[in-house]
Parts: C-alpha cells; structure tokens; sequence
C-alpha cells in the first residue's frame, strides 16, 4: 500500500494495525528469543512513531487543501 497509494490516501490506521499485528506475532512466535523480540519491538515502536508523524502531516496537508479557504486566508 505504501509503494502504489498516493501520498494523501495512505490509511495510516491500517498501516498501524499492521504493525500492531507483527508486534503480536513476534510476542507469540518468539518468546525463545528474547533479544529478537527485544530489537523487534524497538522497531516496531520506531516505525510506529513515523506513521503517526506522517498521519499528522497528510491531515495538515489535506486541510490546506480545503475548497473553505481562500485568498484570504493565505495572507
């Protein structure tokens, strides 16, 4: 979704709970590995972070798009 959806359609809950499915994943098939799971979940929370960073630029981006402002409002 990320490579082949435009910048402002990108579903970032979805992108979320995908992430929160690997976390998941990792918990249950892991458990023997703790330093996997460790470093796993580290970056998970990383790149968890970033889809909520971005999720907060595309919802900025589409406000400035909005038909409501005007002239006006850019000066």
């Amino acid at each position: 979704m990320c490579y082949n959806t435009p910048f402002l359609n990108l579903d970032t809950q979805m992108i979320i709970k995908s992430i929160l499915k690997v976390m998941k994943y990792i918990d249950e098939k892991l458990p023997q590995h703790e330093f996997v799971q460790r470093q796993s979940r580290a970056i998970c929370k990383i790149i968890q972070t970033q889809v909520k960073e971005t999720n907060l630029i595309i919802e900025f981006v589409k406000d400035l798009r909005r038909d409501s402002l005007q002239a006006r409002h850019w000066m």
